[in-house]
């Protein structure tokens, strides 16, 4: 069974034997641990740390002596008229320290400090202040040296009631400087010692409400006046009882992630905590119109009240402060006294007394999808662990559990108590991490460099996938360099990227900035949570001039692998296909002959040359003509159809001269 650590809370009234919940600092120590009142090791009932000290000067402006000036020895308590035993403050100085054990509030006063003066002195003061954090503090009040006891002076402080423990002291130095007239070399408040009257001391956390291996169920006896806690087991149903807990309780139960309890009394509308020794702790009041609904905690520890009027409300734990979110009549929703449970993809369900089930989507507009009844009615209670959702029904006394994936009430086992009207709970899911990756590349990229030439278009493409453990909602793709990015496919119909879905999106741009070119990529998308994801991929383009072309005479005398000095190398890869084809007249004015020596000159030019959108068309349409009539055919041709064929090839090969000799935006080159 996992054990419960409870964070403190403010409260009013403890046992002495109760371990009371304390959250360490980071200074003091990792993680939460649990104390009661007790006696400190010796020596540690005193202050341990300085943390911080700021020393003032004396009367005279000059600074204070040094044997005066060492903050540790402001700390534990020394006897003995020696300048050594105490810390001068200094007018206006200050400092701060911590206790190894807490300062804890018990009866009567529970800090002490000491102030060494001896002789007639006029009145040295400070004020002081307790902290659980070392950030926010609460004044106690003065200490002086009126209150002489031995070589001593003593102030003694009561923590408020609010306060159950503090960790921090700061004293500073309050005295009237113009009182000091007569003694030049004054140097303020003499602290010797901060102690502890009560302290806090660790013990082992043995608290036994589960959080994980079953659920609680707050069963609201007679008349409302008080409830009685159980821990069910989440294996067979039965349930423990552990305490009686007196308030109007009724169907109101929720446990955070650390697993703190709470209820909302229905009289006062106040958050209370439920505590291990049967006590309730007022956290915040609340703001709500009514607590005639029921109560659940998400992972990121929002608190949620639907109302019997199908109103949805957000509730902050700390301040009680309240929130409509959505009235869900429209969509259907019929609370009716049921309960809600909200899962690790936030994702909150929603179940009436009749059974019916609906989920919310909490980070997505509240969105609402029934999933039908589980086919057993009475539904006192719910809460959900994993896939699990376990249900409580008032009219035998059974457990039951039901998954979104199948809807219909299985039974777990008896209770063995009598219901009643009450709420099941148990601790909010661990939230999940989200996660998104871009991956950016371009149509036609196989590897670096990826060369274009200026004004040629590129479609950049982009891969968004989720690879966190929630899915995501509003997923947007921009590019610094190109826009609009335009999603394309991947969406299963849902709306949302799905845990390892991923979703394929383009963006084509014209580029007219030569150079390499880096351009970045940023997806972004919101968790159920409403917490924004993003990653970044960049990709470079280099961005080539247009080049220039050569003219078929050119690739013609340039091709032979045997005339070194003229071999224009951009021929290797064509050489075999196409060199004995430029070579070859056009007999008899053979179309074939006259295409094809344009497309081979246009082809070689493009390895080196931008083409043209349309320059690009009249080579794959030449490139199909030659491969789909032989020489022999066009040479042949003859009448009406037989012209318009071989005007195609003439058309053609005007179209790819036009390029190979510079009359397009593309250059001849100088040979």
């Amino acid at each position: 069974m996992k054990k419960i650590i409870y964070s403190f809370v403010v409260i009013s009234m403890v046992s002495l034997s109760l371990p009371i919940p304390f959250q360490t600092s980071p200074v003091l120590a990792n993680g939460q641990m649990c104390y009661e009142i007790g006696d400190a090791p010796d020596g540690d009932e005193f202050a341990s740390i300085v943390v911080d000290f700021s020393q003032g000067d004396q009367y005279d402006g000059d600074p204070v002596d040094p044997a005066r000036s060492v903050p540790e020895q402001g700390l534990a308590l020394e006897n003995g008229e020696d300048v050594t035993n105490f810390f001068s403050l200094g007018f206006g100085g200050e400092i701060i320290v911590q206790f190894n054990y807490p300062i804890y509030n018990g009866t009567g006063t529970d800090l002490k400090i000491t102030e060494d003066t001896w002789g007639t002195y006029p009145l040295e003061k400070a004020e002081v202040f307790v902290s659980q954090d070392g950030l926010v503090w609460t004044s106690l009040g003065f200490a002086d040296n009126t209150n002489l006891v031995g070589i001593h002076t003593t102030s003694e402080f009561d923590l408020p009631v609010m306060m159950e423990w503090a960790n921090y002291v700061k004293i500073v130095d309050v005295s009237i400087l113009s009182d000091f007239s007569t003694k030049p070399n004054a140097d303020g408040y003499d602290l010797n010692a901060v102690e502890a009257l009560y302290s806090a001391v660790p013990i082992p956390c043995d608290f036994d409400y589960a959080c994980g291996d079953g659920f609680l169920y707050l069963n609201s006896n007679a008349s409302s006046v008080s409830s009685d806690l159980y821990i069910v087991s989440s294996i067979d149903g039965s349930a423990e009882y552990k305490k009686t807990y007196y308030g109007n309780f009724q169907n109101t139960l929720a446990a955070d992630v650390d697993g703190n309890i709470y209820s909302i009394d229905r009289d006062t509308l106040k958050i209370m905590q439920l505590m291990p020794d049967g006590t309730s702790l007022e956290i915040s009041q609340t703001t709500l119109p009514a607590s005639e609904g029921t109560l659940t905690v998400a992972p990121d520890n929002t608190m949620y009240l639907a109302l019997n009027d199908e109103r949805l409300y957000s509730i902050d734990i700390n301040s009680g402060t309240s929130t409509l979110l959505v009235d869900l009549t429209a969509e259907g929703v019929d609370v009716q006294g049921g309960d809600i449970a909200v899962n690790y993809n936030n994702l909150m369900t929603i179940i009436n007394t009749s059974g019916e089930v609906w989920t919310v989507e909490l980070g997505n507009g509240y969105a609402v999808d029934f999933l039908g009844n589980i086919g057993s009615s009475r539904i006192t209670g719910m809460t959900v662990i994993g896939d699990v959702y376990y249900v409580t029904n008032d009219t035998n006394d059974k457990i039951y559990t039901f998954t979104h994936a199948d809807p219909v009430a299985t039974q777990l086992g008896d209770f063995g108590y009598n219901f009643g009207s009450g709420d099941a709970a148990s601790c909010a899911p661990e939230r999940l991490e989200a996660g998104i990756e871009i991956d950016k590349s371009a149509e036609g990229f196989g590897g670096d460099p990826f060369e274009v030439f200026s004004s040629e278009e590129v479609t950049y493409v982009y891969a968004v996938t989720n690879t966190g453990e929630l899915p995501l909602f509003d997923v947007e793709v921009s590019d610094n360099k190109c826009s609009p990015v335009i999603y394309d496919s991947g969406d299963d119909g849902n709306n949302k990227l799905d845990i390892s879905e991923t979703w394929n999106y383009s963006c084509v741009v014209e580029m007219n900035e030569e150079g390499s070119i880096e351009n970045i990529a940023t997806s972004t998308a919101n968790d159920p949570f409403g917490v924004e994801v993003s990653d970044s991929d960049s990709f470079v383009t280099v961005v080539k001039g247009p080049g220039c072309t050569l003219t078929q005479g050119y690739w013609k005398t340039h091709g032979d692998p045997e005339n070194e000095k003229k071999y224009d190398s951009t021929w290797d890869e064509y050489f075999d296909n196409w060199y004995e084809v430029i070579w070859t007249a056009p007999k008899g004015g053979n179309a074939y002959y006259i295409l094809a020596h344009q497309y081979i000159a246009a082809l070689l030019n493009s390895e080196t040359a931008f083409v043209p959108e349309e320059v690009q068309e009249a080579l794959d349409e030449a490139g199909l003509l030659l491969q789909t009539y032989s020489e022999e055919e066009i040479g042949a041709l003859k009448g009406k159809n037989g012209k318009e064929l071989r005007s195609e090839f003439i058309y053609l090969a005007g179209l790819l001269g036009g390029y190979n000799e510079g009359m397009t935006e593309v250059p001849h080159c100088s040979e």
